[in-house]
């Protein structure tokens, strides 16, 4: 028989006990002496930058030129031309290059400008859904309207779109009454009329002077530089007419011509260059003698 396994009684230890730490965000941490200092956010941003004074003096000077821009556009403003309520609008006036909404200090003959007058439905007086507009050239002197003084689309029956009536000119002033010739300055008058050819509003423009051409931004003695050297090129460009039969002076002269420029190809880059220079030398002694 085999005898019974008898284990020794296990005696009972003492574990240590394990105190919960709580658990730290990360801007809840502190710092202990000698071993962490307080983490400091603030070191992490980005450094501002204090604008140079470059940057300074250009804003400034922006700010100036909107400044100068501003009263300018409030100097030529359009004005009302009738004794009528007046009517919110706004207006346009464009080029190919350009586009204000005030009438600028100078108007080109050779320019055509489109002119865009749009009105608030709501604004305007009840059942005048069918307007047409007018488009005229007045002189600031008389106040009077000059005749044939614009040629285009002057006459425009304004459309409809969404809440806005909208209309459109296409006009150009004619070089007969130019600043140079009679020295006046000149408006544009824009009159809206409803189904009975009542005056529902009517503005005016600030003067303008009228030039036949835009000016060459190049001087005239720039341009006149550039006419000769043109000229010069034009002239060098011409092919020489060659004879039909070579003279025997010509043609003793060819052979030797011939002649140089093989012996001229067992020199040296040094003395081809001396050679070069020489003839050129002779050449122009020749010509002013």
């Amino acid at each position: 028989m085999t005898e019974p396994i008898v284990t020794a009684p296990v005696e009972p230890c003492e574990l240590p006990l394990l105190t919960p730490q709580p658990i730290l965000f990360q801007d809840e941490i502190s710092t202990t002496s000698n071993h962490s200092e307080e983490l400091n956010f603030s070191n992490l941003l980005m450094p501002t930058v204090q604008p140079s004074t470059e940057t300074l003096a250009l804003n400034q000077l922006s700010t100036m030129l909107q400044v100068q821009m501003n009263e300018k556009t409030e100097h030529r403003k359009w004005e009302n031309a009738a004794k009528v309520p007046e009517i919110p609008y706004e207006i346009a006036i464009k080029t190919r290059k350009e586009s204000h909404q005030c009438l600028m200090e100078t108007v080109y003959c050779t320019i055509k400008y489109k002119v865009t007058l749009s009105m608030p439905i709501e604004s305007l007086p009840s059942g005048n859904n069918h307007l047409h507009a007018t488009i005229h050239l007045v002189d600031s002197s008389t106040q009077l309207v000059v005749p044939n003084g614009l040629k285009g689309q002057l006459v425009c029956v304004a459309k409809r779109m969404a809440s806005t009536m909208i209309v459109n000119f296409s006009i150009q002033t004619l070089s007969k009454y130019s600043w140079n010739k009679t020295g006046n300055q000149y408006h544009l008058k824009i009159s809206v009329h409803d189904g009975n050819d009542a005056v529902v509003m009517a503005i005016q423009s600030a003067p303008t002077k009228i030039y036949s051409r835009k000016p060459n931004k190049l001087n005239y003695s720039t341009r006149k530089r550039k006419r000769e050297a043109e000229a010069v090129v034009l002239a060098k460009n011409k092919r020489l007419k060659t004879p039909k039969e070579n003279s025997p002076e010509l043609s003793n002269f060819l052979r030797h011509m011939d002649n140089m420029w093989l012996a001229k190809k067992n020199l040296s880059k040094h003395e081809q260059a001396f050679v070069m220079e020489l003839l050129k030398t002779k050449m122009v002694s020749k010509e002013i003698a």
